[in-house]
């Protein structure tokens, strides 16, 4: 029904009660909508779990988009109207066209042709979310935001502090001259300082971003759930394929 136009009209026998009914362009058009829109629902909801399960963080701008090319080009490739669909254009175009058209020996070209184009285009939309995706290191997972702070800061306060009290030991023991050291220790404790000042302002950070995760999180549930809330109002009205 999705390829039916009002030049080549669909004729569709209910198979409960027998009626028939014959649809065309309109039809057609809200038909292969509705499917379109099914099918991106089910992969936002199955890829959106996966990524959560495998600790992938995807930028929603980015799943956007892809969901966006997989849309687009589902409908583009599934609105097959006899001789003005874009499948058949391409192949003939390409010198494809008798490809397109063989029904027999086991093959069918439009449906393989179909399928290359829906793989290809799913790739690329694949390779438009991960582009930013952001996967959650084995170090870090399961962590709260103040436990993921600069691992290079802590380190710099560890050496700091280890020369430090290798300096008041030297101290001790007379081996270096008591100003140059005294200077040194004056030193050090200011390096310490900044750093750790460093260190709280990178805290202060990782909780503010952890904020906006949790809220945009929430704002891509919402959008999910008036998008099913949308499908199941589009399909009470649309008859089926």
């Amino acid at each position: 029904m999705k390829g039916a136009s009002d030049e080549h009209p669909v004729t569709f026998r209910d198979p409960a009660t027998g009626a028939e009914t014959t649809h065309g362009t309109d039809s057609a058009r809200a038909a292969c909508l509705h499917h379109c829109l099914t099918y991106v629902a089910t992969q936002a909801i199955v890829a959106g779990a996966g990524a959560r399960a495998l600790g992938i963080r995807v930028h929603p701008a980015a799943a956007a988009a892809a969901l966006a090319i997989s849309f687009g080009t589902h409908y583009a490739a599934d609105r097959r109207v006899p001789g003005k669909g874009l499948l058949e254009k391409i192949a003939t175009k390409t010198g494809k066209g008798g490809f397109y058209k063989l029904a027999d020996f086991g093959i069918n070209g439009a449906f393989h042709l179909d399928g290359a184009w829906h793989h290809g285009w799913e790739t690329l939309a694949a390779r438009s979310a991960s582009g930013t995706a952001l996967r959650t290191s084995d170090r870090t997972r399961g962590k709260s935001p103040s436990s993921m702070m600069p691992e290079l800061a802590r380190e710099e306060i560890c050496r700091l502090r280890a020369e430090r009290d290798q300096l008041q030991r030297n101290a001790r023991l007379h081996l270096v001259g008591t100003g140059d050291l005294t200077a040194r220790i004056r030193e050090l404790t200011t390096d310490n300082a900044e750093v750790e000042a460093l260190l709280r302002a990178k805290t202060v950070e990782a909780h503010g971003l952890a904020r906006r995760v949790t809220e945009v999180e929430d704002e891509l549930t919402a959008a999910c759930t008036s998008l099913r809330q949308m499908i199941r109002d589009h399909s009470k009205g649309t008859s089926p394929t």
